[in-house]
């Protein structure tokens, strides 16, 4: 629905860059555990002991959902989100969806044009990141093989 509203940009960003598109590509076949920084609001009433952040800043983490996000990557591609649009680190869609070990994401992705060439901030290829986030040799095969398993 939300899609089909002129007034929705699919590509809009977040603050690091992300796009609905990342988001369904990283929430895959199995959980990937993002960190990010949680803003914690004060307790009313009780003092700032921290000086140096405030509201107090810690380390979060949030994980996919264990299920498949292809009808969603297909409709935001339709949409025309670019399949290779970039996070601030340098990610794409197609670096989450190979740390996800979603195949299906994978391939729609590349049939969009998807660079499998593709560096990110700290010089990792989508095939890198995924076996750095422990995907499947199928998947490796596919990225960095370039090959299609049957």
């Amino acid at each position: 629905m939300l899609l089909a509203d002129e007034r929705v940009d699919a590509a809009c960003r977040s603050q690091n860059g992300w796009t609905a598109l990342h988001w369904a590509a990283c929430s895959g076949n199995r959980a990937v555990v993002m960190y990010g920084v949680e803003r914690e609001q004060e307790e009313p009433g009780k003092p700032d002991t921290d000086t140096e952040t405030s509201p107090k800043e810690r380390l979060s983490m949030s994980g996919g959902e264990a299920k498949g996000h292809e009808e969603t990557v297909a409709l935001l591609l339709k949409a025309g989100v670019p399949a290779d649009s970039r996070t601030e680190d340098g990610r794409t869609a197609l670096h989450w969806a190979a740390a996800s070990g979603n195949m299906n994401i994978i391939r729609l992705l590349r049939d969009h044009g998807a660079a499998v060439g593709c560096l990110d901030v700290n010089g990792k290829l989508p095939w890198q990141f995924a076996v750095e986030n422990g995907a499947g040799a199928d998947v490796v095969a596919v990225l960095f093989l370039r090959r299609e398993l049957l």
